[in-house]
């Protein structure tokens, strides 16, 4: 399997190529970084090919990414915590039609603190 440890450079991606299949190795591989680095990740877009249920990109993207939605927010009886601070941090694989994940795009830079506990 390949290793996460190269994307230490924002222009990592124009040198080295990531490839990686299925889609639970891709998430498996982003998941395994995120711990040793000491965030959660989670499941973000996705796109699929024209007329077809096959996937033409996936992204994956730190669990603190986006804001509080104040919609959902207001209806609420209760209040809850603010888990999502804005983060960009992201790693954006595109899907061939055999199914092999490549990594195109990423941002590893984080806008907020880590785990102190890198076995999140």
């Amino acid at each position: 399997m390949a290793d996460m440890s190269t994307f230490k450079k924002p222009d990592m991606l124009e040198s080295e190529v990531l490839v990686v299949e299925p889609e639970e190795a891709a998430y498996a591989l982003y998941n395994d970084y995120a711990r040793r680095i000491g965030f959660s990740i989670r499941r973000a877009k996705q796109r699929y090919r024209r007329g077809e249920s096959s996937l033409t990109m996936r992204q994956f993207v730190c669990s603190k990414e986006g804001t509080k939605n104040a919609k959902k927010e207001s209806k609420r009886s209760y209040s809850r915590n603010i888990i999502r601070t804005g983060c960009q941090a992201f790693i954006q694989f595109s899907i061939d039609q055999e199914g092999r994940y490549t990594a195109q795009r990423h941002e590893m830079e984080h806008t907020h603190d880590f785990s102190l506990d890198k076995g999140i």
